[in-house]
């Protein structure tokens, strides 16, 4: 005896088992999709994901003036990690501030973290009064003075504190 599926009955059955877990469409699971791991393997908070961009933010009053923070999406948030290998403007963002506000040497300010920005966040970091650990992320945010600009030129550096963010 076969059985005759009715395209009407299948589709309720169907979301049915993708809803159970039972079956599924093959998509990423963002709850399955690797963690970001923090200092020393253990795993970041679950609003800690990856930069990969950055998100410019006014500041102060007129003229106005713009500063630069590495992000999650142009528009999304700053709460982030980022260690040596990343590439983009969120890395860019980074070494501004590292070659404007603590005088370090990146390597160039390229988009590119190689092993000159990993000093040169150490040295800030070790400025800072925050954990050297090489790897940026909230409390580096947090600590840091960051590169403001004024009609695209370096104008001064302001703590993340003074920001308003």
């Amino acid at each position: 005896m076969s059985r005759r599926f009715v395209v009407g009955s299948v589709i309720p059955m169907v979301v049915a088992l993708l809803m159970a877990g039972v079956v599924s469409l093959g998509l990423a699971n963002p709850a399955s999709a690797a963690a970001p791991v923090a200092v020393g393997g253990n795993p970041a908070p679950a609003d800690h994901g990856w930069c990969n961009n950055h998100r410019t933010f006014p500041w102060g009053g007129a003229p106005v003036r713009t500063v630069r923070l590495p992000s999650i999406g142009s528009n999304g948030t700053t709460h982030c990690l980022m260690q040596a290998g990343a590439q983009g403007n969120h890395v860019a963002a980074l070494q501004r501030t590292l070659v404007n506000c603590y005088g370090q040497n990146t390597g160039g300010i390229d988009g590119i973290w190689g092993s000159a920005t990993t000093t040169a966040l150490r040295n800030a970091q070790r400025s800072a009064g925050v954990s050297v650990d090489g790897i940026y992320g909230p409390q580096t945010r947090n600590a840091f003075r960051w590169a403001v600009y004024l009609d695209g030129s370096f104008w001064d550096c302001v703590p993340y504190s003074q920001l308003g963010i």
